[in-house]
C-alpha cells in the first residue's frame, strides 16, 4: 500500500502517518504506519517493512515536523504559511507539528483510506 502526501500541491517530506481501523477500538492493536520520503511518497508497514495494512477502512493521523536538521519550516516546504518560515528546527526535540495538529488525531483529521485485498495505491492526500 503506497501513496503520497502533499501540502498545497507541494510534497511533504518526513511526515509520519498512522492508520486506525474505523469501528475497531483496540488500544493494543498494531497501527499501520509510514514516514514520507522527501518527495512525499510513503509505503505503509504493519508487521514488516512495506507489508501494507490489513483489509479494512482506516482513519488517518498525520504529523509533520520536517527534516531533523532543517534550518526553517520554509526550507521543508515553501507551501506553508509565512508565519512559520523563520522558526528554527535545528534539534529534533521540541519541534512542533507544521500542520499545527490539524491532522494529528485520526478521529478528527477527516482523512480516511480503504484497503482492499488487491494492492492499494492511495490517491494523493493534498492537505490545505
Amino acid at each position: 500500500m503506497k501513496g503520497r502526501i502533499l501540502a498545497k500541491g507541494a510534497p511533504v517530506g518526513h511526515a509520519k502517518l498512522f492508520l486506525v481501523p474505523v469501528g475497531r477500538e483496540d488500544p493494543e492493536a498494531l497501527r499501520p504506519r509510514a514516514t514520507t520520503s522527501s518527495d512525499g511518497s510513503f509505503v505503509i508497514s504493519t508487521y514488516a517493512s512495506g507489508d501494507g495494512a490489513p483489509v479494512g477502512e482506516y482513519a488517518v493521523g498525520i504529523t509533520w515536523r520536517g527534516p531533523h536538521n532543517q534550518a526553517s519550516a520554509k526550507d521543508a516546504n515553501p507551501a506553508i504559511g509565512a508565519e512559520e518560515s523563520g522558526k528554527d528546527f535545528g534539534k529534533d526535540e521540541g519541534r512542533f507539528d507544521l500542520f499545527k495538529n490539524r491532522y494529528r488525531d485520526p478521529k478528527s483529521s477527516g482523512i480516511k483510506i480503504k484497503v482492499d485485498a488487491a494492492p492499494t495505491v492511495v490517491p494523493d492526500i493534498d492537505l490545505k
